[in-house]
């Protein structure tokens, strides 16, 4: 269903203002939480944060439903799963060779493992993209098709959003204040990013194993834009050769 076949009188802000709220009390909350009762133990933090993406998730998905945004509107679909991997596969492929070509070596991120791309690829990327570009930003975008000049900034709102809601962590990690800021800068760079994935593909899905990814990289090292610059290449890429297997089969 199409973001303009649901009319305005269907659309409430009691969901909106409810995950806004929770998303910047939820991480002020559960980091309070860890350090009141001294939770130090890395396999109890592990499940914490997945129970927490969980969370998320839940949060999102019931605020879908009650304005109104369908799982074909992100792409919800089990079927994007192998779309989504096969467009991580192939900027793998290139970023490697890229690497190979320019240094003369592929470099493993030394913090990958299994367990840490299941707790990030899965339930952290999965989680946080489906409250922020699932919901918020479709919900900001269906906002403004009723007021025209307001729908160039639903991305940048939602991405606001994004970066503000990850000053938890960075206090509870002891940052400073500049590298808060600096912090807030680069997560509000990749909220655009994953917004312009999102826009660009309607996958959810690919959006975040995208997230997971950039968390925890297979290779080369956290910060590394040139993540960044392949995956556009890859996901125009993708898009194109859909479009045109699209345009194929209806003629």
């Amino acid at each position: 269903m199409d973001l303009e076949t649901i009319s305005i009188s269907q659309i409430t802000k009691k969901p909106l203002i409810i995950v806004i709220i929770v998303a910047f009390l939820f991480p002020t909350i559960f980091f309070l939480l860890i350090k009141y009762f001294n939770i130090e133990g890395q396999l109890i933090r592990y499940f914490l944060t997945i129970a927490s993406a969980i969370f998320m998730a839940l949060l999102a998905l019931w605020a879908m439903k009650r304005d109104h945004i369908f799982k074909d509107e992100i792409g919800l679909y089990f079927k994007n799963i192998g779309q989504s991997l096969v467009v991580i596969a192939v900027m793998y492929l290139i970023l490697g060779l890229t690497y190979y070509l320019v240094f003369g070596e592929i470099e493993l991120d030394q913090r990958f493992s299994f367990s840490q791309m299941l707790q990030q690829w899965i339930f952290v990327g999965m989680g946080e993209e489906l409250l922020f570009r699932g919901y918020l930003l479709n919900r900001f975008i269906k906002e403004a098709s009723y007021k025209p000049k307001l729908k160039g900034y639903a991305t940048i709102l939602s991405s606001i959003i994004f970066a503000t809601v990850h000053i938890p962590v960075r206090l509870f990690n002891g940052a400073s204040i500049i590298e808060i800021l600096i912090s807030l800068v680069m997560i509000f760079i990749l909220g655009i990013f994953f917004s312009y994935i999102f826009l660009r593909t309607k996958n959810i899905v690919l959006v975040g194993l995208v997230h997971g990814n950039w968390n925890v990289p297979l290779m080369a090292r956290y910060g590394d834009f040139l993540q960044i610059i392949i995956l556009i290449l890859v996901v125009e890429l993708f898009t194109a050769f859909k479009k045109s297997n699209e345009e194929r089969s209806i003629y």
